[in-house]
């Protein structure tokens, strides 16, 4: 079967290292299941800006190495999501490349290199209004796009305890940029986003009309979102709510709702286990989508409909497409109240919501589990994915400390055995010394000072040489400055001799017209 290189952004860390998101894994042990080796990059360890940045590999990293294990492991496919990934990869390799939309495009690493190479890539595009814009934003031909819908691999459980009313797993999202925009530019983001509220105008012309706000298209994007999911999930809270996620939800419940404080749970959800176990544990499963889902819905949203967790959501046209009139009638809301009475119906009627739960099994059977959309990508790239002799693939996780580079490695040596000689030190040297090195040191760089050059102390001391250690303008010997010749060796002397001498001999000769004034 086929070697597939999967790449993303990763967005939860637990104890130190970013972990497979229930997404990611699914894919993956699809992919595995159908004989098909796997090699995951989680690019957060490896890029200067993983997401909606640059593919831009930060300095520590190893490149040449990095590069020969992709090369080395000889992919059919490669599959990048959001376009993070490894700058100058797709000229390296000769196999497909598909770039898989997680978020909007104005979200994408190197969007404009992006652009400047579209036909280089496959577009997979989960919402249906991806498609449109894909080829309006990035320039993509029709026949690279494709609409390549979410998937699951959480499977339901009628008999498991329901231990939860109500389930909310998700970030609270981009409140702290919203806030850093509103500070630097609060008449123009003020007036951005009465505009936003309204929806008057689309986001082309906004970005022309506000260019001055930094990461316009995003701050755009993003706008209101931590602000809806605050309202729904503060509605429906005194029904029985619990919220996983980012610390960000704290900071949210401090500032606007002491009901999200109290909802809010710090277990870390991200596994296809942990999710199917905390959906059929709970009786509702809530979607609040990010408002740059404009036709589609969460990735969440399958998760849910795959679980004995019926599912509550806001409107979006792709899921009433996939479920249905009579189905989306009974789940979904348009406005926080309006969740808040959907909810409690479902509380209150434990039939009607095992009814909707089977007839939303049903749909994730037919359509969208993992199994199916691998054979839809199978069509879509003519690249053999599904396996008939079901021999499971391998798996390869790359860790960025593998690729760091021997310099990097020994510094961080080094500060780790320069604290612990620090400590010892600390512990030998006299407590009269220990607790008075603010004057230790100051006497210590007299002494050096009195030994060392005058110019290059002065300079110093001036706080006249750069990061670099190179010397401003001003400070640099220019002949032009002097007399005559006499004038400028007499500067040069000095310049080079101890500092400590030339203050001795300006203390002796007092006459302000000496060599040394």
């Amino acid at each position: 079967m086929a070697n597939i290189v999967i790449i993303h952004y990763g967005g939860v860390k637990v104890e130190g290292k970013y972990k497979t998101f229930v997404f990611y894994e699914g894919l993956i042990e699809s992919l595995r299941k159908n004989g098909n080796n796997v090699m995951e990059i989680i690019t957060n360890d490896f890029l200067v800006q993983p997401w909606g940045g640059t593919n831009k590999l930060k300095l520590k990293i190893n490149r040449n190495k990095l590069i020969n294990d992709v090369v080395v492991f000889n992919p059919d496919l490669v599959i990048s999501f959001n376009n993070s990934s490894i700058d100058g990869l797709e000229k390296i390799l000769k196999c497909p490349i598909a770039i898989w939309s997680a978020d909007h495009f104005y979200h994408f690493n190197d969007l404009e290199k992006l652009k400047t190479n579209k036909d280089r890539f496959i577009f997979f595009c989960a919402q249906s209004g991806d498609v449109a814009d894909c080829q309006r934003i990035v320039g993509a031909s029709p026949d690279k796009c494709f609409r390549v819908k979410p998937a699951t691999s959480v499977q339901s459980d009628f008999i498991h305890e329901k231990v939860n009313n109500i389930i909310f797993i998700g970030s609270p999202f981009g409140s702290h940029g919203e806030k850093e925009n509103l500070h630097k530019h609060k008449k123009e983001f003020v007036e951005l986003g009465k505009k936003l509220i309204k929806k008057d105008g689309n986001v082309e012309d906004l970005v022309r009309q506000y260019e001055e706000i930094s990461d316009i298209q995003q701050t755009i994007l993003d706008f209101g979102s931590a602000a809806n999911r605050t309202s729904v999930l503060s509605h429906i809270a005194s029904l029985g709510l619990n919220i996983h996620g980012g610390d960000g939800w704290l900071d949210i419940g401090l500032d606007s709702s002491l009901d999200i404080f109290n909802s809010y749970n710090p277990k870390q959800i991200y596994s296809v286990s942990q999710t199917q176990d905390a959906y059929n544990s709970s009786k509702i499963g809530i979607n609040i989508n990010h408002s740059q889902a404009k036709t589609g819905f969460s990735w969440r949203v399958m998760d849910i409909l795959a679980s004995s967790s019926v599912l509550v959501s806001n409107y979006s046209p792709d899921l009433v497409e996939e479920l249905g009139e009579e189905l989306s009638r009974e789940v979904i809301y348009h406005s926080p109240r309006e969740a808040y009475e959907i909810c409690l119906k479902f509380l209150n009627d434990e039939d009607l919501r095992e009814k909707i739960v089977r007839q939303s099994n049903e749909i994730v059977e037919k359509f969208h589990t993992w199994d199916i959309r691998i054979k839809e990508i199978e069509k879509i790239l003519q690249l053999g994915l599904v396996g008939m002799d079901k021999k499971k693939g391998t798996y390869a996780l790359l860790e960025a400390k593998k690729y760091t580079k021997i310099f990097s490695l020994r510094m961080s040596s080094m500060n780790t055995d320069s604290l612990t000689f620090r400590k010892i030190l600390f512990f030998i040297l006299p407590h009269g010394i220990v607790m008075n090195l603010h004057i230790v040191k100051g006497l210590l760089m007299e002494v050096f000072c009195f030994i060392f050059p005058y110019g290059i102390v002065k300079n110093i001391r001036n706080g006249s040489v750069l990061s670099d250690g190179k010397m401003y303008e001003s400070s640099k010997l220019n002949a032009s400055n002097f007399n005559d010749i006499e004038n400028l060796i007499m500067r040069v002397i000095r310049f080079i001799s101890p500092y400590g001498v030339v203050k001795i001999i300006r203390v002796i000769k007092k006459n302000k017209t000496s060599l040394f004034k």
